[in-house]
């Protein structure tokens, strides 16, 4: 078939089956596949609503964290203050007379109320904010407790700073002494008889744990009859007398919705505070907040009784406390009281957690609002792709025709252009315009042509180059009586930076080099090769191995000056009358050394830096015994460091394991199972280093 036949059917395949598909979907399957995408939108939207549930009652749980946290703060501050100002005792010069409020005195109506969300409708009598309110439930309004009352007045400033303060969360705040003053801001409501301060759960608790800032609640306030939860803290004098409890209460309402963080929640969301019983098996949660407790008056005296999270069944709680087991905040599909519901839940400290239940019905009534209206849409839609349909199906086949002829004619001259290209032919050129983006396409090619014939130039050119570096290395290995050496390298690009040597001085000695340039390329093979003239020249010449690699230094590092280069280098010269090894060690890792006898590793270190690095450099030289039994590993790092498609090192453990294991074969073989550990290493990963030994292998003495 021709590939103009075929671009055609595949043009009006591509042109005419989302037609026909949409034709199907009108005429077969509307009502099915309207009904499984209205499905799959509101699985999304629901999807979407339970996350923003989750994310409401997590950021309710930050601030209520954030609340508890400014709440202990400021009791323990007023701890604080009160105590320091009762040890202060100062003076009355004022002469004022503080007057205790009894139950006869409140007035009905007191000033206007402060517009925050702590204070609403519900509460009985409106608060004052003048003044400090002073109640006196003990012994008679004698001197002593008028001291106290004087003492205790500066407080007012502090006390107006809290409740006055439009983020406050805090609804009373107050402050019971154990000579019965009783100082409170502002006024809540009428204290009813009977009502003592030291016999309310607050205060005792408070004295249970000094130095503590405790809470209690819910509970039922006794001058409101509103619910709430108390912050206290006992306040001691320096001898650990009792002076008294500050205290701050907060109202349950404030527990619950200002704390639900601008969530724009449904009149039938429901949210509590719960807590883990653990006295229970299974674990139950009781229920420390919900507006249920404010629709139940019980008398003061009582304590409130906690409810139970009512579940279905038995497995149904089970599920709900694994769930908040698993994760600290998060949402699942329960049944509560007889309906589907998403139960949002977050963690705040310990076993508490913030709960917000949702009827799914609810989630399900918003859904199907947008839904609706997307019906009516999809409706409209069907009927104008039914009347364009026919009108579409003759214009997209006579496009089809157009393009495929035009566009295999392209083809055509654009293969034509590639197999000039793949002949050798660095002259052949497209010159068609289709004013699109082929256009782009044909220019790449142009540009390509001149760029690929330098590249195919220059890996002409970089062959010889490796062919060149190739024959500066040693092609076979020195013969040395009572030794085994050999020595390899390769390159990670056409040509390397690394370079290995050995050579017979006129002293007798053999000489071993191995050598890492900086860098790789053609800069770092021409360094190498000037590095090989300079040592052999040198080496020829009386001196010592120190000696010979300070002066070799020299020579490169005025030919490398400014230029940033430089390379690490280890020269070493074998005694075969004396089984003694000299060693220089230029910024280069050190030898390894295998001692087959004792079984130990030791390495040939020394001091020195790199070659070419700075000029006026004495290198210093190190001597070893050679003991027969002995394998001596010079290499460069891209052995080591050789890293797989992890990213991770291969390291020197899996080489010291092949040379320890192969501590009777040759050093030829050493070298080989050596790079076939660090290609099993590198996998599929491209090399990024040479990798370049010297391996000598202690067979015995020469004598």
């Amino acid at each position: 078939m021709r590939m103009r036949l075929k671009i055609f059917i595949l043009l009006l395949l591509f042109s005419l089956l989302p037609l026909f598909s949409s034709m199907l979907f009108v005429h077969l399957y509307t009502k099915e596949r309207a009904q499984q995408f209205s499905s799959g939108v509101k699985n999304i939207l629901r999807s979407t609503y339970e996350h923003e549930l989750v994310t409401g009652s997590h950021d309710s749980s930050i601030i209520l964290r954030k609340d508890y946290a400014y709440a202990e703060m400021v009791v323990r501050s007023l701890a604080f203050n009160v105590q320091h100002l009762i040890e202060t005792k100062r003076t009355n010069t004022t002469e004022k007379t503080f007057h205790f409020i009894k139950q006869s005195d409140l007035p009905k109506t007191l000033n206007p109320p402060a517009k925050d969300a702590t204070h609403d409708e519900a509460t009985p009598i409106t608060p004052s904010y003048e003044d400090i309110v002073y109640f006196l439930f003990e012994g008679n309004d004698s001197q002593a407790v008028q001291d106290t009352a004087f003492a205790l007045h500066p407080l007012l400033p502090y006390f107006q700073s809290i409740i006055l303060n439009p983020d406050n969360v805090a609804w009373r705040i107050y402050v019971s002494m154990e000579n019965g003053v009783h100082a409170s801001y502002p006024i809540q409501g009428f204290l009813p008889e009977g009502y003592t301060p030291k016999s309310r759960p607050w205060y005792k608790k408070a004295l249970k744990h000094p130095g503590e800032t405790v809470w209690t609640g819910p509970m039922q306030d006794a001058s409101s009859n509103r619910i709430v939860f108390t912050c206290s803290q006992a306040v001691y004098d320096d001898n650990g007398n009792v002076l008294g409890v500050a205290a701050m209460d907060v109202l349950l309402q404030a527990v619950l919705s200002d704390n639900v963080a601008n969530y724009a929640s449904p009149k039938n969301l429901e949210t509590y505070l719960i807590s883990r019983d653990d006295s229970t098996e299974p674990k139950r949660y009781k229920i420390l907040a919900t507006r249920q407790y404010e629709d139940k008056i019980t008398p003061w005296k009582e304590p409130l009784q906690l409810q139970y999270i009512p579940f279905a069944s038995e497995e149904d709680q089970k599920y709900f406390n694994r769930a908040l087991e698993v994760q600290h905040h998060g949402s699942i599909t329960l049944p509560f009281r007889g309906q589907k519901c998403i139960w949002a839940f977050s963690k705040i400290p310990k076993h508490t957690y913030f709960l917000i239940i949702l009827p799914i019905n609810t989630v399900n009534t918003i859904i199907e609002r947008p839904m609706n209206v997307l019906d009516s849409m999809l409706q409209t839609h069907r009927y104008q792709v039914g009347l364009a349909l026919p009108i579409i199906i003759l214009a997209a086949a006579c496009i089809a025709f157009i393009s495929s002829r035009r566009m295999s004619n392209q083809y055509q001259t654009m293969i034509d252009a590639w197999n000039k290209l793949a002949q050798g032919d660095f002259t052949t050129r497209l010159t068609m315009k289709t004013n699109d983006e082929r256009d782009r396409l044909f220019e790449a090619f142009n540009d390509m042509v001149p760029k690929l014939e330098e590249h195919v130039a220059m890996r002409e050119t970089l062959a010889v180059a490796r062919d060149v570096q190739q024959e500066l290395l040693p092609s076979t290995p020195p013969v040395l009586p009572g030794f085994d050496i050999a020595g390899a390298s390769i390159s990670c690009d056409e040509t390397g930076g690394d370079y290995f040597d050995y050579f017979f001085r006129t002293n007798g000695h053999l000489a071993l080099v191995v050598a890492d340039v900086c860098g790789h390329g053609v800069p770092a093979a021409l360094l190498m090769a000037t590095l090989k003239g300079a040592l052999r020249q040198r080496a020829d010449q009386p001196g010592n191995p120190s000696s010979i690699i300070t002066d070799v230094n020299n020579q490169i590092a005025a030919i490398t000056s400014g230029s940033g280069r430089f390379l690490t280098a280890f020269y070493a010269e074998i005694d075969p009358e004396t089984m003694t090894m000299t060693t220089v060690r230029a910024g280069h890792d050190p030898a390894f050394v295998f001692d087959s006898s004792t079984q130990t590793w030791s390495e040939l270190k020394g001091k020195g830096i790199a070659v070419g690095a700075m000029t006026d450099i004495t290198y210093t030289e190190e001597e070893h015994v050679l003991q027969p039994g002995q394998t001596i590993l010079i290499g460069t790092d891209g052995i080591w460091e050789a890293k797989n498609e992890d990213g991770q090192l291969l390291g020197k453990g899996p080489i010291y394991e092949v040379i320890q294991n192969d501590r009777q074969e040759t050093a030829a073989t050493i070298i080989d199972h050596i790079f076939a550990a660090v290609h099993q290493h590198r996998g599929k990963s491209a090399p990024d280093d040479d990798v370049t030994m010297i391996v000598t292998r202690v067979l015995g003495t020469t004598v």
